[in-house]
């Protein structure tokens, strides 16, 4: 069995350019529009994880999620592939999130615009059951990303300097020390 650093070095990245996105305009409505054009790219659904073996929903209120956790361009972009990140993603661990709310942890790759970077995503459990919630992304060469380190992009809404942060779960489990 290949351990979850094995999985994420085979991975191939999946490719995202965010010219649709800029398209899209900001400001009044933006929320509507991105999911408009997402309904239209057919993203929004149940997905099942290959790694787990979990059906995932995304749907709009895991997209209202994203944008409303310090969402630029890429990040947007990225929703246009949450189906793939949901089936290809590497499952790397759960944390409680409080309310019998689990918080799980996946890894994924992704060359937006053309560099490389590295998706830690959340999908939260709960009554209705599993939902995606949020991803960040980080810059592989740089060690940062649009998405900056506030509380709410921690899995367990924690500092960023708690073990729980997606942050230092993809540090962990990846054993990349460059970001």
């Amino acid at each position: 069995m290949l351990s979850p650093k094995e999985k994420f070095d085979a991975m191939k990245p999946i490719e995202v350019s965010s010219t649709e996105v800029r398209a899209l305009g900001h400001g009044e409505g933006f929320v509507k529009r991105a999911l408009d054009w997402l309904t239209k790219k057919g993203a929004l659904g149940d997905y099942r994880n290959v790694d787990k073996g979990w059906e995932i929903t995304i749907d709009g209120s895991g997209v209202r999620s994203v944008l409303s956790h310090g969402a630029g361009e890429g990040k947007v972009a990225l929703l246009e592939y949450v189906p793939d990140l949901i089936m290809g993603g590497i499952f790397l661990e759960t944390t409680p999130h409080g309310r019998n709310c689990n918080s799980h942890i996946f890894a994924a790759k992704a060359n937006l615009d053309g560099k490389p970077y590295v998706v830690g995503f959340v999908v939260r459990e709960a009554n209705r059951g599993k939902r995606y919630y949020d991803h960040t992304i980080i810059f592989e060469e740089a060690g940062w990303a649009e998405t900056w380190s506030r509380e709410t992009d921690t899995a367990g809404a924690n500092p960023p300097n708690n073990p729980t942060s997606v942050l230092n779960i993809l540090k962990k489990h990846l054993k990349v020390n460059n970001f």
